[in-house]
């Protein structure tokens, strides 16, 4: 069985939160951790699905935590680019209406934060 790996970065105006590995009863509460921590820095989470290669149903727990926590504080909780797998797991479940689910970082990126970092490379930044 493969651990969770969660790698968390500040992104232009949000946080981003990168999950690899399986996400299941190991990793849940170090995943519930984290995602409490990213909304007492910013209103918008950014979970990066795109290397997740497992997700039971404590896992989908964790994320509908972070779903509702969102919406409590009026945030966003975005999740991003699941595997196939993953993806009829959230479609089994109904979640697929729930979440909200990109195709891609930059789909899920504030627009305002796209801006700024096209901005600023285009200005060598």
């Amino acid at each position: 069985m493969q651990s969770l790996e969660i790698i968390v970065r500040p992104r232009r105006g949000c946080v981003v939160i990168e999950l690899r590995g399986e996400l299941d009863l190991a990793g849940v509460g170090q995943l519930t951790d984290q995602v409490r921590a990213a909304f007492q820095r910013s209103d918008i989470v950014v979970v990066d699905l795109t290397e997740l290669g497992f997700i039971d149903s404590s896992g989908l727990g964790a994320l509908i935590d972070g779903y509702k926590r969102a919406n409590a504080c009026g945030g966003r909780f975005t999740l991003v680019a699941p595997r196939p797998n993953v993806m009829s797991v959230f479609t089994i479940t109904g979640l697929v209406q729930r979440f909200d689910i990109r195709g891609s970082m930059e789909e899920a990126l504030p627009a305002e934060s796209r801006a700024r970092e096209y901005q600023g490379a285009a200005e060598g930044r």
